[in-house]
């Protein structure tokens, strides 16, 4: 099977440029003459794809002189905001969380966003809204006596508990 590569568009090029810059914490190489509309596009990108933080950290390497409208600034560090808080709320949840199957003798393994976010030059800047464990088959049936929470199963046979609102 070949795969038809896409060309990415201007702004994509852009947008890439500041998720690069924010993972590697160097000053992104953009346009000074980015419109509201340019702007409200990276805005955009970065909410669909869950990296308004890293968003956020490439334009905070721009430099003092960038001229960077006020709304984009306001909304990037509301955003920002949001993201770090609901990432420690889920890191705690997460740490709990393990600590109470483990201590009841279970075994979990944290997956994706948790474990993912440890790479990250700024953890809390990973966005993500559930915690993914692994868990041996032969275990699943102790959690809700464990947790005191039923499960539901997810069409795809995926197991789901709620925890601390998470």
């Amino acid at each position: 099977a070949s795969m038809v590569e896409k060309a990415l568009s201007p702004l994509e090029e852009i947008f890439f440029e500041l998720i690069r810059a924010g993972l590697h914490g160097r000053k992104p190489d953009i346009p000074q003459d980015l419109s509201l509309k340019d702007w409200g596009g990276l805005l955009s990108l970065a909410k669909k794809q869950s990296v308004m933080g890293l968003l956020y950290r490439g334009v905070s390497f721009c430099g003092e002189g960038y001229p960077l409208p006020e709304p984009v600034l306001f909304r990037l560090v509301a955003e920002d905001d949001r993201v770090e808080r609901t990432g420690a709320k889920l890191k705690q949840a997460s740490e709990d969380l393990s600590a109470r199957l483990s201590s009841a003798g279970l075994h979990p393994i944290l997956l994706k966003g948790a474990t993912v976010a440890e790479y990250y030059p700024v953890p809390l800047q990973r966005e993500y809204g559930d915690i993914d464990l692994y868990l041996p088959p032969e275990e699943f049936d102790k959690v809700p006596e464990v947790l005191g929470v039923p499960f539901t199963t997810a069409p795809d046979g995926s197991i789901h508990y709620s925890w601390q609102e998470v």
